[in-house]
């Protein structure tokens, strides 16, 4: 997932006035990591490729993180006007390999605002849990936490590689990023709002890009973001991925324990 891990669960609309910019989302493919590397299983054993079908009878796919072994963690965009989702782990192949386990239900976070991004967050609960050979769950951080400007985390998904194309990876990618200051994330995403509800990352010639939507940040084992938006994509169109340009924002996962804890209580 190199320079093009963009958002590819999702098509922006995007109007831009003089006072603020306004994004419009609709159901669509996620992104792809754009200038990434080849990943091993080993390295990302949480990683999860979200299928699903929207009720205009599009397929799309997203990434997401196992956590326990009975729930997914994504992008609350890449579920909108979603029906018979699955999700595919153990694999690094796009389109075979791992198991395949049905969803049994969807919570996305009541907050969730496509106008804006924030709270692009999801819980899916798989209709079997996850044995232990087929795939491992990542850490989750405390509530409230918030990683410090300079964090080196991993990206990883099956998104774009290249902004001309929106078709994804046939293999798992990664990429090394760093998180940046929201004071810096926004100057360069013109003015665009960054609240603590997000955060952002980047590397100069890498990022995520068409169909990345929903995929995980990592540091340390830790899941610091989901994958959420690029500015470029937005003003743009879904598949450029131009990460030189612009940080990807990323749902602040530590603003959420309380409400993911909650989620998977309920179960």
């Amino acid at each position: 997932m190199g320079s093009t891990l963009r958002a590819r669960c999702a098509r922006f609309t995007v109007v831009v006035g003089a006072a603020a910019l306004a994004v419009a989302v609709q159901a669509g493919p996620a992104a792809a990591i754009e200038g990434g590397a080849s990943a091993q299983l080993d390295e990302f054993p949480w990683m999860a490729l979200l299928n699903y079908t929207t009720s205009s009878g599009n397929s799309f796919r997203c990434g997401g993180s196992l956590i326990g072994n009975r729930y997914v963690v994504t992008a609350s965009h890449c579920l909108r006007n979603a029906q018979g989702s699955t999700v595919r782990l153990g694999s690094t192949r796009l389109d075979s390999g791992g198991t395949t386990v049905g969803v049994s239900r969807v919570v996305t976070y009541p907050g969730f605002d496509p106008s804006t991004m924030d709270n692009d967050i999801a819980v899916l609960q798989l209709a079997t849990p996850v044995s232990a050979g087929v795939a491992a769950s990542v850490a989750l951080p405390s509530q409230g936490s918030d990683p410090v400007a300079g964090t080196t985390a991993e990206l990883s998904g099956w998104g774009a590689t290249s902004p001309l194309s929106a078709a994804p990876s046939p293999d798992l990618l990664h990429s090394a990023v760093a998180v940046e200051s929201r004071t810096l994330c926004q100057s360069e995403n013109a003015g665009h709002p960054v609240g603590l509800d997000q955060l952002c990352a980047e590397r100069p010639g890498e990022s995520a890009c068409e169909g990345d939507g929903g995929d995980p940040l990592v540091a340390g084992g830790v899941l610091l973001g989901i994958q959420s938006f690029h500015r470029d994509a937005l003003l743009l169109d879904p598949g450029h991925c131009r990460a030189a340009t612009s940080p990807d924002v990323y749902t602040n996962v530590g603003q959420y324990m309380d409400w993911i804890n909650s989620v998977v209580s309920a179960g």
